[in-house]
């Protein structure tokens, strides 16, 4: 399937409440890894995982932008992470 289009279906599911550990694996399968990575970040902000789950995967996620061969994607990816990240499982009480 195509990388963006897979990204924006599990991050919907993972809105709908779907079991987040399927979904997980489904982003690891992306296989591109700018897509893996804004994949993982979005659902390391989903608060029904814990804070640990969560903070491994921001943490991967973090790394895999490394891995990402275009510079400017990278810096695409890297925008997504700043933008969206002062928002990163706000309400979650388990964060603090």
């Amino acid at each position: 399937m195509h990388a963006p289009s897979e990204s924006r279906r599990i991050l919907r599911e993972a809105r709908e409440g779907r079991d987040l550990r399927p979904l997980v694996a489904e982003a690891h399968a992306i296989g591109e890894n700018s897509f893996v990575a804004e994949t993982l970040f979005g659902l390391s902000g989903e608060t029904r995982m814990s804070s640990r789950e969560a903070t491994t995967l921001l943490q991967e996620s973090l790394g895999l932008t490394r891995r990402i061969d275009r510079d400017w994607r990278r810096a695409e990816v890297l925008a997504v992470f700043a933008r969206k990240g002062a928002g990163w499982r706000a309400g979650d009480e388990r964060a603090n």
